[in-house]
């Protein structure tokens, strides 16, 4: 029988969708069957998978109208992936939403619906709404777990308490297995404090929950790239006319959401782009090799120039076979091979699971190696500098700057092994988890005296939590399905 995994998070432009598609994506290729529902009125996750939404019959709007039954819409996502399928949607759902909302059983309208084609998969994946709406609430009680993408800025907090809320009051009333799977930090700048910052603030709301895998806007350190020479001999780094610029037209279709390309163009309006694109030339145009996305996103941001990698074709595959050659190197560290493999990804459109056939590895190895990337620039250098291996490094990947600057010069100066390495950060998480937990107080009697107020406006109990900071928790209590409606109504008004 099928997890089931609704991939939700109201904020827009986090990477749900991208998040959606490449857990489907992946689980398939682990020869797991796999269901991606497009739950989103949006379909990006149909477009995202190829598929044309001009040939569609019946989608997801007619399943929720109960219409035609769910089997009729599943289809398979891609040809060469055997194991993934979807379930499509249109436009529309919005207006179906609308429908919903006098329909007997409203709240349980996909739950009922995926039980009828449960046994045949071993994951269902459920791409949500970024709103809190009748579809998210379908989508929170039809599955067991919930995935929280989360980008790391400045609003990435904003509404997230609220959301776990509903889905409290969804666990209580009508859902009880539900639990939180874990919250992924997305779109992570190593680079700034305020991406750091929110990871932190991340890690210290919901402890353990977050993953530590981290999906960075990653850049290329030419300290530590093994062929940065070679590079600067074929490569002319200048500022091109975005107008002179155009996609390669053999380049695997992909699907740009929106959303994500207008908060990119945000952020290069204000930052500019900071990581060229890779062009090669094309008579009186150049031709993207990599970087396409930060392309469209300054077409947006209107921006007259951007800066741009220019090799000839020649260049660009000897560049690639370099790095190929560099990373079978004994003498490379660790951090070098990283940067190599980054580089494979970033600048040769490659997946992981390209780069560690290229280089002969497993693309988990591939995977962890990539990730000492995302240390701070004084672990990196104290790494090349005093020959560290990538198992003393590896369980910093996930500690604080100030955890790694506090044991970095224990396993220098005291020769620590890679296990003393772990066992320390084992034990200084659980201090860190205890002090957390011996931070809670008792709630004041202005608090508790709010609280009763908000009960007495909401018509539920209240319940307040709160620690020595200030922070902490609003439980609210119901005693059936017909207050959770009540409390779902005054809630997403």
């Amino acid at each position: 029988m099928a997890k089931v995994i609704t991939v939700t998070n109201q904020k827009g432009g986090v990477g749900k969708t991208t998040t959606s598609i490449n857990l489907a994506f992946y689980l398939a290729k682990k020869n797991r069957t796999v269901l991606l529902i497009d739950f989103d009125p949006q379909g990006n996750a149909t477009s995202g998978l190829g598929i044309d939404k001009r040939n569609l019959k019946e989608t997801m709007c007619d399943v929720m109208l109960g219409e035609t039954e769910f089997k009729n819409v599943i289809c398979q996502a891609n040809q060469k992936i055997k194991k993934l399928f979807v379930a499509p949607t249109m436009p529309e759902l919005a207006n179906v939403e609308v429908q919903m909302a006098d329909m007997e059983d409203k709240f349980r309208i996909l739950k009922k619906a995926i039980d009828s084609v449960k046994d045949d998969y071993d994951y269902i994946i459920i791409d949500s709404p970024p709103s809190l709406s009748l579809l998210t609430v379908n989508g929170m009680i039809a599955a067991d777990y919930l995935l929280l993408p989360v980008q790391t800025e400045f609003y990435a907090l904003e509404g997230v308490a609220q959301l776990l809320e509903s889905m409290n009051l969804v666990k209580k009333a009508m859902n009880p297995k539900l639990k939180l799977l874990g919250v992924l930090a997305t779109m992570y700048d190593r680079r700034t404090v305020l991406s750091s910052q929110t990871l932190a603030e991340l890690k210290r709301y919901f402890k353990d929950k977050v993953f530590e895998t981290t999906i960075p806007t990653e850049s290329i350190d030419s300290t530590f790239d093994p062929t940065a020479d070679e590079d600067a001999k074929d490569s002319k780094l200048r500022e091109i006319k975005v107008s002179d610029i155009e996609p390669d037209p053999d380049q695997p279709r992909r699907d740009f959401k929106p959303e994500q390309l207008q908060a990119l163009a945000n952020s290069i309006k204000e930052h500019g782009v900071l990581q060229p694109i890779v062009v090669t030339k094309d008579d009186n145009k150049y031709k993207i090799v990599a970087g396409e996305r930060r392309w469209r996103a300054s077409k947006i941001a209107e921006i007259e120039k951007i800066p741009a990698i220019v090799r000839s074709l020649d260049a660009q595959n000897r560049l690639e076979l370099s790095l190929i050659e560099n990373v079978q190197r004994e003498d490379l560290n660790a951090i070098e091979t990283a940067t190599a493999y980054a580089k494979l990804k970033n600048q040769f459109n490659m997946s992981s699971e390209e780069v560690a056939k290229r280089v002969g590895k497993s693309e988990s190895a591939v995977i962890n190696t990539m990730r000492l990337l995302s240390l701070p620039e004084e672990a990196k250098h104290a790494m090349v500098e005093y020959k560290l291996s990538e198992g003393q490094m590896r369980p910093l990947i996930t500690a604080t700057p100030e955890q790694i600057k506090a044991v970095l010069p224990k396993i220098i100066n005291e020769s620590w092994s890679a296990r003393k390495v772990e066992q320390y950060m084992v034990e200084v998480k659980a201090r860190a988890k205890a002090a957390q937990k011996a931070e809670e107080r008792p709630v004041s009697a202005e608090s508790e005296s709010r609280a009763a107020a908000l009960s007495k406006k909401l018509g539920v109990g209240v319940k307040v939590r709160t620690n020595a900071r200030g922070s902490g928790d609003i439980v609210l209590k119901f005693k059936d399905e017909k207050e959770f409606e009540k409390l779902c109504s005054i809630l997403t008004a």
